[in-house]
């Protein structure tokens, strides 16, 4: 069959051609407006003309009438148009217009789901016979499906339905007269092609022709540059067989074609390989060095050779994978960092720098690894970007808004033995000259940092979960429930705070009452508190003569009043019986005993802080369940009892609960805090540890009043 054409149809229009305007000279007491002439070839359309008197003002009289008539005429018969498309789009609604064709198959005057019914039908013989192709005396017949074409009798349909129905009505009314009379319009069948499937018949088809052209290629092999030659082949060409088999299928005709078969050498030669191949020993033949103040670092052979990659031929585009090169990178960065070093600063009635800055450097590797990947041959050093890092405290501390002291923590360890006491100065000489940025939120552990042996702590007692053990750092509990103190008469939020899981003695000495004391054990159990202020922190520690221990925190004005309300007692317990732990490792008559028995008691502190209108900025509950606590010794087995009591008492965290509207009895800190007390024990001999540094200083903003527990 033929392949049809798509009739076309369009109306003929005349053109029209208007006369010169011209304007006549006006007579006694009227004004001509304008004569324009008529339309050439239709003199009926010939334009009114208007006069009036220019003095009276009166109405505009028309001269001429033939324009008016032919506007009728033209109006009247494109209403009819409309009607008769309009009329003619109900009658033939769902249904094709008549003598439209796909091929020879007449699907004029059918609904859309006759039409592919009908169309359908017409295709099978077709999409089922077999398409031949032959080559050389062999022949192959796949049927369409395995070459992933078919037809698609869906949108063929639909566009089908689409004839006649396009355009202007007097357009569409004539189109459809002219199908009427017999006039045919054509519609191409629509194919539809799987690509993938097409190509994966296609390599088959080539393999079983002959092998096509194959590509010399260059690639790392074994730690060298390997070139694999290229070879020459048979081609088939593939848009031949497509084609054909796709036109075929649209004029619903068998297909039977000799493929078109071409000797071609390959795409990329073995002479581009082997040039590329000279490219990369160029390369890595020497090493590539970073360099830096006189400093060199040299990227070797093996490590350059193992971070090429070889764009595709025959360009064959060559580049250094940054990913090969990270770990060397990190290896120079690290031997170049310099940690900047912060102003260490004190208080003498007002903020003074102790030690000035020192800035840092680091090497910025990203960068790095970016100069390292667009190296692309020539200069055989890369300078490296090394940065200065700047310290988060700098000299000029004015800045800081460290203006004033706003809180003292005070508690006595009288009484503790040497290791206690050695373990308490070197926990605050670590604490000592943190400082806290505004918004960040102070953590106990990270401020005095590991403790250990090799950092100055002594070995003594202490109590770890349900026995008393020996242990490193026994008395640090004491400088945390310092700082706890200090915390709170600060009035900042405290975020995480963990009390003992019984009265300790020592935190009552000087009259402070029950339920101000924090316990910390690395890493998990912390006491942290937000500095919510605008400004940064300073704390400062020392320890006098009578073993009192201080803990002051200055910072900004904040103009709290705090006020902390007598402890509310309930639910006392007397002491269990005595326990006894056998260790074996004691002399033999050994009893020492290493707890001393106390009463259990639920404590609950209230701490409200106002600002200094007097309105509650913070207000809240301090729960603390102290449990009931046996008189606990280590005894050599020999001086075992009879019956051994175990430990029953386990670590307790406690509830902080936020109130408002609480009044009650109140402890308050003086208004004016006592004269920080020479110290007797140096502390300074202790490494100060500085919280976490910042790269820049932040903008000062207004003071958040929010309410925090």
């Amino acid at each position: 069959m033929a392949q049809g054409s798509t009739t076309q149809q369009s109306l003929s229009h005349s053109s029209a051609t208007a006369a010169a305007t011209t304007v006549s000279a006006p007579s006694q007491g009227t004004e001509t407006v304008a004569s324009r002439g008529t339309r050439k070839g239709f003199p009926w359309l010939s334009l009114p003309q208007f006069s009036r008197s220019p003095r009276s003002g009166g109405p505009i009289k028309v001269r001429s009438l033939p324009l008016l008539i032919g506007a009728g005429i033209v109006v009247s018969l494109f209403a009819l148009a409309m009607i008769g498309a309009a009329g003619v789009r109900v009658i033939e609604r769902g249904r094709l217009y008549d003598n439209i064709y796909v091929n020879d198959e007449n699907l004029g005057g059918l609904t859309q789901a006759d039409a592919r019914t009908k169309l359908t039908t017409a295709l099978v013989p077709v999409i089922d016979a077999p398409v031949t192709l032959s080559y050389n005396g062999r022949q192959w017949t796949p049927k369409r499906a395995e070459l992933g074409i078919r037809p698609d009798v869906d949108a063929t349909v639909a566009e089908a339905y689409t004839v006649g129905r396009s355009g202007g009505p007097i357009g569409q009314l004539w189109r459809v007269a002219q199908m009427k009379t017999g006039a045919k319009s054509h519609v191409p069948l629509s194919v539809v092609v799987n690509q993938p499937i097409m190509d994966s018949y296609f390599d088959r088809l080539q393999t079983d022709i002959g092998m096509p052209p194959v590509d010399a290629s260059v690639a790392i092999k074994n730690g060298m540059v390997a070139v694999t030659p290229g070879k020459d082949g048979v081609r088939l060409d593939r848009d031949q067989v497509r084609g054909q088999v796709e036109g075929d299928l649209a004029h619903l005709q068998h297909t039977a074609l000799t493929l078109a078969i071409t000797f071609s050498p390959p795409n990329v030669s073995t002479d581009t390989a082997n040039a590329a191949k000279a490219r990369i020993e160029d390369w890595v033949s020497a090493p590539l060095v970073l360099t830096f103040n006189g400093k060199k670092w040299e990227l070797s052979h093996d490590l350059l050779l193992a971070g090429v990659r070889i764009g595709p031929g025959p360009q064959f585009s060559l580049s250094l994978d940054p990913a090969v090169f990270a770990a060397k990178v990190n290896t120079v960065a690290n031997e170049l960092q310099q940690n900047p070093v912060d102003a260490t600063i004190g208080w003498d009635n007002a903020l003074v720098v102790r030690k000035s800055a020192q800035n840092g450097q680091r090497l910025n590797g990203d960068e790095t690894l970016k100069r390292i990947a667009g190296w692309q041959g020539g200069d055989r050093t890369i300078p490296l970007p090394v940065e200065v890092a700047l310290p988060r405290i700098p000299d000029d501390v004015s800045k800081l808004g460290i203006t004033t002291r706003i809180a003292l923590g005070i508690s006595n360890f009288a009484g503790s033995d040497a290791a206690r006491a050695k373990n308490i100065t070197v926990a605050a000489g670590f604490l000592d000259n943190t400082v806290v940025g505004p918004g960040d939120t102070f953590s106990f552990l990270d401020a005095i940092g590991e403790i250990s042996k090799e950092r100055g702590y002594k070995e003594g007692y202490v109590i770890l979960a349900e026995e008393t053990v020996p242990g490193i750092g026994g008395g640090v509990c004491q400088v945390a429930t310092t700082m706890f103190r200090a915390a709170m008469y600060s009035g900042l939020p405290i975020v995480d705070r963990n009390p003992h899981a019984y009265l300790v003695s020592y935190y009552q000495q000087g009259g402070y009452p029950v339920g101000l004391d924090a316990a910390v054990f690395s890493p998990d159990v912390d006491l942290k508190f937000q500095n919510t202020t605008n400004s940064y922190l300073l704390i400062k520690t020392s320890v006098d003569g009578g073993g009192n221990l201080y803990v002051s925190m200055y910072g900004p004005d904040l103009g709290y009043s705090i006020d902390i309300s007598d402890p509310v007692i309930s639910n006392k317990k007397p002491a269990p019986d005595d326990e006894y732990q056998i260790n074996s490792s004691l002399p033999a008559g050994t009893k020492k005993q290493v707890e001393f028995a106390k009463s259990g008691e639920s404590v609950v502190l209230t701490r409200v802080v106002k600002d200094k209108t007097g309105n509650v900025v913070r207000d809240a509950k301090f729960f603390t369940n102290y449990q009931a606590w046996p008189n606990k010794f280590l005894v050599s087995p020999d001086r075992a009892p009879g019956h051994i009591a175990q430990a029953t008492t386990a670590p307790i965290r406690p509830t902080t609960q936020a109130t408002s509207g609480t009044t009650a009895a109140k402890a308050t800190q003086p208004a004016s805090p006592p004269t920080m007390p020479t110290p007797s024990i140096k502390v300074t001999s202790t490494p100060a540890v500085v919280m976490p540094t910042k790269a820049t200083m932040p903008t000062p903003v207004p003071a958040k009043t929010t309410a925090k527990t």
